[in-house]
């Protein structure tokens, strides 16, 4: 009786330490609500994706230059990067809608634990995209129908 539970006890133990060897390959996003400046006088409020990528901030901006060509036009933000503008932009085989493309990227300071006294942080460095398609609707509302493409093709494009 003694063998039979050392060796349940045994398999538990490995079958334990296995399962929590797995790899984890989630990718943290979020949609935020932001204001962009629409021109000097008025902004417009959209929804932005925002995800974090091994890398650093700016990997979409490159992924887009390199798949569309340099951007149209450039939008100055209080952002460590400007957002960069594509039009006109073809993203899918299947269907011909047309997309106005703004990629960004930044980083956030988070409070992490309390040490001595003293608040620690750590810097998360992450890409944000704006989408709108050719009858100017916000792609990344909860309710458009590409929403979870495009997060899915800004998300894994970019981490390549």
């Amino acid at each position: 009786m003694k063998n039979i539970i050392l060796l349940i006890v045994t398999i538990l133990t490995i079958y334990s330490c296995a399962t929590n060897t797995q790899k984890n390959d989630y990718k943290h996003y979020e949609f935020v609500l932001i204001k962009i400046p629409i021109d000097q006088k008025s902004s417009q409020m959209v929804n932005e994706l925002r995800f974090t990528v091994d890398t650093k901030s700016g990997e979409t901006q490159k992924f887009m230059q390199y798949k569309y060509g340099k951007q149209i036009n450039e939008i100055p933000t209080n952002r460590a990067l400007p957002m960069q503008i594509w039009t006109n932009v073809k993203l899918f085989n299947w269907t011909d809608e047309l997309f106005t493309i703004g990629v960004c990227g930044d980083y956030i300071k988070k409070p992490t634990i309390e040490i001595n006294g003293k608040q620690k942080y750590v810097i998360i460095e992450y890409n944000s995209v704006i989408v709108f398609d050719s009858k100017n609707e916000d792609c990344f509302k909860k309710t458009y129908k590409y929403r979870d493409s495009l997060t899915n093709y800004f998300i894994s494009n970019t981490k390549k």
